[in-house]
């Protein structure tokens, strides 16, 4: 569950849901849970704590709550930890292939670099040639 206090803060209902959306579509990309409740509430108003109550009331028992409060850390470091050790390998191999590419380019650099001075030698001994 997501609880988002001071929510009497904002003043129009379209930037209240902008804000509930906003944390609901990062919860869903940080946490891969779509079913969390989100509970705007205004601890100094009174908004939302009710609904916060029932929910709290009716949905979580004893067992439950234990549960939650032993594994959801546990998981959400777990899957935070897995997405990034997935992106970590992936730029690994990025950075596997551009050394390759780079010692190509430096390999074909030096001999590339080589034929224009021989080049460039026979170009000036052309020139003392014809003095």
């Amino acid at each position: 569950m997501i609880i988002l206090n001071k929510i009497d803060q904002i003043q129009q209902d379209i930037d209240k849901e902008k804000i509930i959306n906003y944390v609901r579509n990062n919860a869903r990309q940080v946490l891969d849970d779509i079913s969390l409740p989100i509970f705007p509430i205004s601890a100094l108003k009174s908004i939302g704590i009710n609904q916060l109550e029932n929910y709290l009331r009716t949905e979580l028992n004893d067992k439950i709550k234990l549960k939650l409060k032993l594994e959801n850390p546990l998981g959400i470091a777990e899957r935070i930890f897995d997405k990034y050790s997935i992106m970590i390998h992936e730029r690994k191999q990025i950075l596997i292939e551009d050394e390759k590419v780079k010692k190509t380019i430096n390999a074909n650099y030096f001999k590339y670099y080589f034929r224009f001075y021989l080049f460039y030698i026979m170009i000036l001994m052309n020139i003392i040639d014809k003095c």
